[in-house]
């Protein structure tokens, strides 16, 4: 079997969004971090504001095939000094797209890119860093 290239892209919210908050809130909901107190519906209306408000596209990295970018492998959201959510697909765990994910998103993680600039050298620009799986 041919290995499978993966690749970073920007946030398309119209494409990525499904995905995104139906993996979120349902991570968020059978594994929660406190216990949750809330009615359901209201959890519910809550995180999504709390998702909303973080899903900015300087803020997302999307890990997808190289050959088709509207298949998502995982996905990370993070602000400067906090990740708030990464999430790789079972199948492509332990295989780099993590890692992958945090190179991309490293400079957004550490504060140097707050405001979503890509500083990166303009020869490289455009040359996503890759991982096949």
């Amino acid at each position: 079997m041919k290995p499978v290239e993966i690749i970073t892209r920007e946030y398309d919210a119209q494409t990525d969004d499904p995905y995104i908050y139906s993996t979120w809130i349902k991570y968020s909901w059978y594994s929660p971090k406190e216990p949750i107190t809330m009615h359901k519906k209201d959890w519910w209306v809550h995180k999504s504001a709390e998702i909303k408000a973080l899903l900015k596209p300087q803020n997302v990295r999307v890990a997808c095939f190289k050959d088709n970018t509207y298949t998502i492998a995982g996905y990370m959201v993070a602000t400067p000094d906090n990740i708030h959510h990464l999430c790789v697909k079972k199948d492509y765990r332990n295989q780099g797209v993590e890692e992958l994910l945090l190179k991309a998103m490293k400079g957004r993680i550490d504060g140097s890119d707050e405001d979503g600039t890509d500083r990166r050298d303009p020869a490289t620009k455009g040359q996503e860093p890759s991982q096949s799986i």
